[in-house]
């Protein structure tokens, strides 16, 4: 298994994305794509990227590698991409060392910048602490037509980071999460706080939707997460009530990113 992948600085965001939900992530490799997986422990959030074997320069894989899952510790991850610049390059490999008695399996990671060489071993975990396969029958389950939502709403990515930035103005107490409401009403989309704060915002998106209306609530902290990043011009939201929040980022050629949020419900006392 070997993928040489020039835009090592996209691949470090991702990682930076995957590290603000899990400690741990599922590396899948299958022969024309390679898919990235994590799970935050209380399973309030689920994230998966699927990267398109043109998003390599070169993509290698063997028999034997096809369906293997490489499960790593994402803070190792982050030390290794620490220093990527934004035109450096990066060759992923897999291998296992002889160390004494037993061997170890490491992915290898050479970045290439001018006269540069640069090369990381990454020790692997047991895929018995990660479930990678619970994660991909997940990952598989967001992709079809499993989940039924009401509205989906197809928006620009800036838009929609505003709009969730925008309602942190609330007078709650520092360190409180607090959840956001997402809606479609009369065919347009809105972003409110579920809560009653004195101080609030409510946002309203001038475009059309074509779906059905309805409305949930979901936490700030993770929609924040989210947004950090931009990854895409476009994202595409779908959500119903008391049903967890699916979104997709996508570049049609290179890579589809999917997260799932689940949503705030309302209990009786």
């Amino acid at each position: 298994m070997k993928f040489k992948i020039k835009k090592a600085k996209m691949l470090k965001d991702f990682i930076n994305l995957f590290s603000s939900i899990s400690l741990d992530l599922v590396i899948h490799v299958e022969n024309d794509k390679i898919v990235l997986m994590a799970q935050e422990v209380a399973n309030v959030c689920y994230l998966g990227i699927v990267l398109e074997k043109n998003f390599c320069e070169e993509y290698s894989v063997t028999e034997k590698d096809v369906e293997r899952d490489l499960c790593v510790d994402i803070r190792n991850l982050l030390k290794v991409f620490k220093s990527v610049k934004p035109d450096e390059s990066v060759n992923m490999s897999y291998t296992s060392f002889v160390e004494g008695d037993s061997s170890t399996q490491k992915l290898i990671f050479q970045f290439k910048q001018g006269k540069l060489d640069r090369e990381f071993r990454v020790p692997l975990l047991d895929e018995g602490d990660v479930h990678p396969q619970d994660k991909l029958v997940m990952l598989n389950k967001m992709m079809g037509n499993d989940l039924v939502f009401k509205s989906i709403v197809n928006t620009d990515f800036d838009s929609f980071k505003v709009a969730i930035e925008s309602t942190d103005i609330s007078n709650r107490k520092t360190g409180d999460d607090y959840s956001v409401q997402l809606a479609v009403k009369d065919g347009f989309f809105k972003i409110n706080p579920k809560e009653d704060y004195s101080l609030s915002a409510f946002i309203s998106f001038n475009e059309k939707c074509n779906c059905e209306d309805s409305m949930a609530g979901y936490s700030f902290e993770y929609l924040m997460k989210f947004v950090k990043v931009k990854l895409s011009d476009r994202i595409q939201l779908k959500f119903s009530e008391n049903y967890p929040l699916l979104f997709t980022l996508r570049d049609s050629e290179q890579f589809m990113l999917l997260g799932m949020v689940a949503p705030r419900v309302e209990r009786d006392d």
